[in-house]
């Protein structure tokens, strides 16, 4: 059960970021006020724009938006972009560890 506090911290939150359209600028202060909703904090957490090899199964360097070894890989795309179909990152996971 979320309490009141998280529920508040969660409305503000998709309130505040509602109308944010750009991924390059917005993405690591968009991370770390998600976060901020269930009080945790990045520092020491979360890895922004780690290196990885091997994206989408290619020989190929690229980025992932955040890293959180063990917890978490995540990549964020701006609302103007529609994903059709799946990016397979998990190869990159071994690689950013």
């Amino acid at each position: 059960m979320q309490s009141t506090e998280t529920q508040n911290r969660a409305t503000t939150f998709a309130q505040t970021w509602r109308t944010t359209t750009s991924e390059i600028s917005e993405s690591q202060p968009f991370w770390i006020d998600f976060f901020a909703i269930f009080g945790l904090t990045t520092k020491n957490r979360i890895h922004f724009e780690e290196r990885v090899t091997n994206v989408n199964g290619k020989s190929k360097r690229g980025r992932i938006d955040g890293f959180w070894k063990g917890v978490l890989l995540k990549s964020k795309k701006a609302a103007t972009k529609t994903c059709k179909k799946p990016i397979n990152k998990p190869a990159a996971i071994s690689t950013a560890c």
